[in-house]
């Protein structure tokens, strides 16, 4: 015989307004921990996006039957080591590549992932900026164009790899190099008059980005003086 549980007092019974409840960062804990039983697993899913659930709350999301609640509890940033760790061997790839690119997984879990078979996810750990640099350089042997041009564009890339991702014969890489919001302004001297058009585009893009940063730090400084 199935049980239907008790209603809590204060949980509406409308769909909208227990989904708006599930995702509002304000709602009290209790509130959270029964909606995270609600029979939809679209307002379990939003409580799993809700970064004001515990640690504790969050592990035991992760075991859900939906990959869609598991998804969004790899990609809070209130996830526990511990449960990433389990969902970096989830049974569904889209979960897997979401604790790829959470830049809460712990380092370790990014190592162990810059190994794995799947494309999806290698890039992810290939663009996260928490990765190890000696999994960036593994990455950067992996020899996928995917892959590199996501190392390209990650702000903790090396400047001896940013180099060579400028002068790399994927266009796709090169332009990776001018999304990338570290990258020194020499390293956009060839890439502006790079063959690739789109390229070309995107390092003017940035160059012009860098020289409004400098005029308005500028006019701060005298502002101040």
């Amino acid at each position: 015989m199935t049980i239907t549980p008790a209603p809590i007092p204060g949980i509406p019974e409308s769909h909208s307004e227990r989904l708006n409840l599930a995702y509002d960062h304000g709602t009290p804990y209790d509130f959270l921990q029964a909606l995270s039983q609600d029979e939809d697993h679209r307002i379990r899913e939003a409580v799993a996006y809700n970064s004001a659930c515990t640690v504790d709350l969050l592990d035991k999301l992760s075991r859900d039957k939906s990959s869609a609640v598991r998804l969004a509890v790899a990609t809070n940033a209130e996830t526990g080591s511990e449960t990433f760790k389990r969902l970096a061997q989830d049974e569904s790839p889209l979960v897997v590549a979401r604790v790829s690119w959470n830049q809460h997984t712990p380092i370790k879990v990014l190592s162990d992932l810059a190994r794995h078979s799947n494309l999806k996810v290698r890039v992810g750990v290939a663009g996260n900026q928490s990765t190890p640099l000696a999994a960036l350089y593994a990455l950067w042997d992996d020899g996928e164009e995917q892959v590199q041009g996501a190392i390209a564009s990650n702000p903790r890339i090396p400047y001896d790899l940013l180099l060579l991702a400028s002068r790399h014969g994927s266009a796709w890489v090169r332009e990776g190099v001018c999304h990338n919001s570290t990258a020194p302004e020499d390293a956009f001297a060839e890439l502006r008059m790079d063959d690739d058009e789109g390229v070309r585009n995107a390092a003017e893009h940035r160059l012009m980005a860098m020289e409004r940063e400098l005029e308005r730090r500028i006019a701060e400084r005298l502002a101040e003086n």
